[in-house]
């Protein structure tokens, strides 16, 4: 049998919950309660059954933000940057092994640079040192967005019942009412494209080449009709008339 959920908690607009690595986690549309009906402000029962939903699922690389990573990052950064006393400085960057030990390790040098160092560690400093960490990743994070947005190539414009569309130059289109597939050659490629036959006679109206305003295509449906000029423009079947 499945063990019994965690956390079973019913999430608002807005709402993030974290789930650690190795949990397994579903989701589920929960129908709401009431609705509000805007002229009179009365509530109502609503309709039993699942609604639409969209939620952001983002993989943190948490093992690399815990307490014991952070602290040695910052133990670290402070043998590398505090201002240690000479001989402390050179005796903790040397070797100390069992077998040094040993063989007579100082144990009062160990005592001195161990106390040195414990001096200039604090939970503040800890703190402190992981904003600074934070900070400098996000304005890494920002410069390398900055970049991927402007190498990104540039998406076609968007389609409305207003614009003007064409086949592309150099594309050959074959379709015909009722069918459920039509085809668009570029050369020898070759693009055969499952369709609904509800948007066979829009395809078959752009098949003469010839711009067609979007409103003036065959579709029973305009929201359908836009989708999918939308869709063939982004594929390169369709072009927009300037």
């Amino acid at each position: 049998p499945r063990p019994k959920p965690l956390l079973a908690a019913a999430m608002q607009p807005g709402d993030v919950v974290f789930v650690p690595a190795g949990l397994e986690c579903r989701s589920s549309v929960v129908a709401p309660s009431f609705s509000v009906q805007a002229a009179s402000k009365a509530s109502r029962p609503a309709p039993e059954g699942p609604g639409p939903t969209v939620y952001a699922l983002l993989s943190l690389r948490t093992g690399e933000q815990t307490v014991e990573a952070s602290l040695g990052r910052y133990l670290n950064d402070l043998l590398r940057q505090s201002a240690l006393a000479q001989e402390t400085d050179g005796f903790l960057r040397s070797a100390i092994t069992r077998r040094t030990r040993a063989a007579g390790c100082d144990e009062a040098q160990l005592s001195s640079a161990a106390a040195e160092f414990a001096s200039k560690v604090s939970a503040a400093g800890l703190v402190q040192h992981y904003r600074e960490r934070m900070r400098r990743l996000r304005a890494q994070q920002t410069a390398d967005a900055t970049t991927s947005a402007a190498n990104a190539p540039s998406k076609p414009a968007g389609v409305s019942s207003s614009t003007v569309l064409r086949v592309s130059d150099g594309v050959c289109a074959h379709c015909t009412d009722g069918s459920t597939a039509a085809q668009f050659k570029r050369g020898t490629e070759t693009l055969n494209m499952p369709i609904a036959d509800s948007a066979s006679y829009l395809i078959t109206d752009l098949t003469d080449g010839a711009p067609h305003k979007v409103s003036a295509l065959r579709c029973a449906d305009e929201y359908e009709k836009i989708c999918v000029c939308q869709i063939l423009v982004f594929k390169g079947c369709l072009e927009i008339v300037q």
